[in-house]
């Protein structure tokens, strides 16, 4: 099971229009994710995050960290969740790709970006 509480900040910057563009302009503008908590639980594991702050890079990934606490089998360890790279990290372990506020565009998208 996954549970977040988090707060969007100046969402008076998402703007109408294509999502890509506003979510950009929303970051540009400041615009973060502030975690206040989060748990995961699966089987014998679950992971614990508090007070963590997070943005979107210009890929559409978010990025940033939040420390945490990992318990295996009863015995919670500290732990610190980061999002970089494209991953999604704890500690030194890579756990898989970062969750995306958006797709990276394709190579024609971005080629008619440019024009």
């Amino acid at each position: 099971s996954l549970t977040v509480d988090a707060t969007f900040s100046h969402a008076s910057a998402l703007r109408a229009g294509p999502w890509r563009a506003s979510v950009l302009g929303w970051s540009a503008g400041g615009g973060a994710i502030t975690i206040q908590h989060i748990d995961f639980a699966a089987g014998p594991a679950a992971l614990e995050a508090h007070a963590g702050a997070f943005g979107v890079g210009p890929d559409g990934a978010l990025t940033g960290q939040a420390p945490a606490s990992l318990t295996l089998s009863g015995k919670a360890t500290p732990a610190n969740l980061n999002l970089h790279d494209g991953g999604l990290w704890l500690d030194g372990t890579r756990l898989g790709p970062a969750p995306r506020a958006f797709s990276a565009p394709t190579l024609s998208q971005a080629q008619g970006e440019m024009r």
